[in-house]
């Protein structure tokens, strides 16, 4: 093992303390907080008025008359009140409560779940659409999903006709 001089060893403990300063330094920049600015309304800065329950010293610069004006569309009143919808007629309303109908022949049944407890779901397509997924009890338009069995979907229709759909319908 090569012996080390007494300036190596110096110029190396010095490396090593200035190595040590730049860590800290950087750290210490990193972990340090940037003062928030003050509030202001609109971008103004031309008043000094304290804020109501502010810190001490802690101003709030507003132009005058720009913050009434301002201060009735805070997002964050509490008395603010939602703008009012115009009211549909009742035939509308009627009307888009109804799913749109859907042929069953027009149901691509991709797959089915059967879960042990008695439940499951299936994976459907309808023309130009998404395969969507839809549980016992779920509606796909006007044809309402009832059982399920290993390859088949069983949907109850709005008349009340039963309508089993294999894996294989619409393929």
């Amino acid at each position: 093992m090569p012996q080390v001089t007494m300036p190596l060893r110096q110029a190396a403990l010095a490396a090593l303390a200035a190595a040590a300063m730049t860590l800290g330094v950087a750290t210490y920049r990193a972990a340090r907080l940037d003062p928030l600015p003050l509030p202001s309304v609109n971008g103004a800065s031309t008043g000094g008025a304290p804020m109501e329950g502010a810190p001490a010293g802690a101003t709030v610069h507003v132009a005058a008359g720009d913050a009434a004006g301002e201060m009735d569309n805070d997002p964050f009143d509490p008395e603010r009140q939602l703008p009012q919808e115009a009211e549909a007629p009742a035939a509308d309303a009627a009307d888009e409560a109804l799913p749109t109908p859907v042929p069953p022949a027009a149901v691509r049944v991709l797959g089915v779940v059967v879960l042990p407890e008695g439940g499951g779901f299936v994976v459907y397509q309808l023309p130009s659409e998404v395969p969507k997924t839809v549980r016992i009890g779920g509606s796909v338009g006007r044809l309402t999903l009832v059982g399920v069995e290993p390859g088949r979907a069983i949907f109850r229709a709005s008349d009340g006709a039963r309508i089993a759909l294999d894996l294989t319908t619409g393929t």
